[in-house]
């Protein structure tokens, strides 16, 4: 999930629960981005074949804790800073490349608003690893 394709893929895919991801994070954090780091020490998520994909972790990562002020990072908070919690979201992918870590931003509507989507997810979001889970409907 290197391509911003497969970035872009990924979060349609899953846009629902990354919307209740996100709303939790909101109420609880104030304002940020889901986070999903691509882990290659990681097993793939249930159901996808072991070669096709690596680990994913989810987070939520407020503003105030994003990791240092380059340019990438700032158009993460730039994007923070303008969205709307009730209707959109910012997603942050993170992942290895060339040994660096590096990272693409995503902002957009949800199709589902974020409190719905929390409030439909919520039980899910309770458990402690959701990639044991991931997110089928």
């Amino acid at each position: 999930m290197k391509t911003i394709d497969e970035q872009q893929t990924f979060i349609v895919e899953n846009l629902d629960i990354l919307a209740a991801v996100s709303w939790k994070g909101y109420l609880s954090k104030g304002r940020g981005a889901v986070s999903i780091a691509v882990d290659d020490s990681l097993p793939p998520p249930p159901g996808v074949p072991v070669g096709t994909a690596t680990g994913l972790r989810l987070g939520y990562v407020p503003v105030a804790e994003f990791p240092s002020q380059t340019n990438n990072e700032k158009t993460a908070i730039g994007m923070c800073e303008r969205y709307e919690p009730k209707t959109q979201i910012v997603v942050v992918v993170a992942y290895l490349e060339n040994g660096r870590e590096t990272s693409d931003h995503h902002r957009l509507r949800a199709r589902l608003p974020p409190p719905e989507a929390y409030k439909k997810y919520k039980k899910r979001l309770k458990r402690k690893h959701l990639q044991d889970q991931w997110w089928d409907n």
